[in-house]
């Protein structure tokens, strides 16, 4: 999150954004729409998969992770008023589906930390997410990943508060 952060304070860094977005218009130009789904697929294994959670936990620490995660992610949105990558809209950063994307994977891998190659593949499932919102020229680079480190940071307070004070009291 702080890597991203620094690009809205620093405009000496937005070099970055523009070699990397060039670099993935040049290379993957296209509009890929399968991100739009990709978002959740790491939040749907987390809620199917058996485990010592109950079904209606995983749903519950999902949607208040994802509710918060979206109220931080649109209040930034305004806040902010980053231009997209494509001129479309004055509402970049941060990404959202990438933020989406890291609170199913982090969510994910935490409950199956145990299984090292889900943790791998759940947080390189989110990271193409954010990858392909570059590829749709929809997103700069600090907006993806501030997207991912406030997913992950929202999901990971969220499981911390709901084993200490809900499964732990």
């Amino acid at each position: 999150m702080v890597i991203g952060a620094l690009f809205l304070v620093f405009p000496q860094l937005q070099f970055l954004n523009t070699e990397v977005r060039m670099y993935m218009v040049s290379h993957f130009a296209g509009h890929y729409t399968i991100d739009n789904y990709m978002q959740y697929f790491c939040a749907f294994m987390f809620i199917i998969c058996p485990s010592k959670l109950k079904w209606w936990e995983r749903i519950v620490l999902f949607a208040i992770s994802l509710l918060v995660f979206q109220g931080i992610s649109e209040s930034l949105k305004s806040i902010t008023g980053v231009l997209r990558p494509d001129g479309s809209k004055y509402n970049s950063f941060p990404s959202g589906h990438t933020g989406t994307a890291f609170v199913g994977s982090t969510l994910l891998a935490l409950h199956f930390r145990k299984y090292r190659w889900v943790v791998l593949l759940a947080f390189l499932f989110a990271a193409s997410v954010g990858m392909l919102r570059m590829m749709n020229n929809r997103h700069w680079l600090n907006d993806v990943l501030f997207g991912a480190g406030l997913g992950m940071f929202v999901s990971f307070t969220f499981w911390t508060m709901w084993h200490k004070y809900i499964i732990n009291r």
